[in-house]
């Protein structure tokens, strides 16, 4: 082996009997004028993003060792955290130097989730954070590694594995371990395709559609990304059912395809939102892209709980109102054809059930209602422009 130089954490190398002389002297120049650099700034922002000092995981006494390899496939691999004979294998022929830099960041990172022990390097959502962390870093033109779960139906690809049993399955409540293929054999579980864009969307998601730091991110703790949204959110709902939902409304079915790896932050909604509180929570609502009525709500001292479906799957194409009659949360609505819907819910639970207004009114804008604590109030425009209003008492 070769030395091509060597920096405060890294020491590059190759097997000099597989480069020409002339490949040596240009790889030997990259190194000096590129790659150590970039390698020590790369492993910098990591740690700062893991939460740990650069001198804890590497330093003068447990360098890692990179060795170029001039391999045509496998971009990269590495021996994962231990406190001596670190090192990362890197293919110089596959992308250029803008490969050699992801495949850095992405080994790297496997690196830190193991000595950080939140992330579990060998499973899809390990290899996803790593996926990623590269296309964040050192982005390479045309990667749409999230294409594989987003718009290809496993069930139809007979070398997919047994374990992707469906389209746009969910990955985020469980993770790919490992499992058998359709065709026999094994898949690791940081080589799935389908479980590894899901959750490289989810990562993106967190970061740039909730508004995560990286920080936050990689130093979360859950055995699934699952537990970490929950961890980081404070929510009880689903994370992927919301997750997936944005990304069914925006990516409709097979081969709708997003290029780059992020589509994030999508449009949530187009419509201005309604609240109405009582005592002991707060409640948003929202219409969304596709016309579906969704609702989050909050108890005082603690977070929102996260979006999810006003039962009866009434769809609209205005903003909601939103009122109290005394203690009962009211939210009112209009059909695509006019008609004046409501929905109810008491304390403690659930709604039940969408509700034609009495009057048979018909009306092409949004209506109003307000509340007092005796008498609850909706307003509406009808098609001759009059406005009108109804009320009702509690429990009338």
């Amino acid at each position: 082996m070769k030395t091509l130089g060597q920096s405060s954490n890294f020491v590059v190398q190759i097997d000099d009997t597989k480069y020409s002389v002339t490949e040596q002297q240009n790889l030997s120049n990259l190194v000096t004028s590129v790659f150590l650099n970039s390698f020590e700034t790369d492993y910098a922002t990591l740690c700062g993003w893991y939460g740990v000092m650069v001198n804890k995981v590497l330093g003068s006494n447990n360098k890692a060792t990179i060795t170029f390899g001039n391999q045509a496939s496998g971009a990269g691999s590495t021996s994962g955290y231990s406190q001596s004979n670190i090192w990362i294998n890197i293919s110089t022929l596959i992308g250029g130097t803008d490969s050699i830099r992801s495949t850095f960041a992405h080994e790297m990172n496997h690196i830190l989730e193991g000595y950080k022990m939140n992330w579990t390097p060998t499973n899809s959502q390990g290899e996803g954070l790593c996926r990623a962390v590269a296309d964040m870093l050192h982005p390479l033109p045309g990667s749409d590694e999230v294409n594989a779960w987003l718009a290809f139906d496993p069930t139809t690809d007979p070398t997919s594995a047994k374990a992707d049993t469906e389209f746009r399955k969910d990955w985020v409540s469980v993770n790919f371990n490992g499992g058998d293929l359709k065709t026999g054999g094994w898949v690791n579980g940081m080589d799935d395709s389908y479980s590894i864009g899901c959750a490289i969307l989810f990562i993106f998601y967190l970061r740039d559609q909730l508004g995560f730091s990286m920080n936050e991110i990689c130093q979360s703790v859950g055995d699934t990304l699952e537990l970490k949204y929950h961890y980081l959110t404070h929510g009880d709902i689903s994370g992927f059912s919301q997750f997936k939902r944005l990304l069914d409304i925006h990516f409709p079915g097979l081969n709708n395809k997003c290029t780059p790896n992020n589509p994030f932050p999508l449009a949530f909604t187009n419509m201005s939102l309604s609240s109405a509180g009582r005592e002991n929570n707060l409640f948003v609502f929202s219409r969304m892209l596709d016309g579906r009525i969704i609702f989050n709500q909050a108890a005082p001292g603690k977070a929102f709980v996260g979006w999810q479906e006003v039962p009866g799957g009434q769809l609209t194409d205005v903003a909601l109102a939103a009122g109290m009659q005394h203690d009962t949360l009211f939210v009112f609505t209009k059909t695509l054809n006019g008609r004046i819907m409501f929905n109810q819910a008491a304390p403690g639970g659930a709604f039940v059930g969408w509700q034609e207004m009495p009057g048979a009114v018909v009306t092409n804008m949004p209506l109003a209602s307000a509340g007092r604590q005796n008498n609850l109030f909706v307003f509406a425009k009808t098609l001759d422009g009059r406005i009108i209003f109804n009320q009702a008492a509690p429990g009338k």
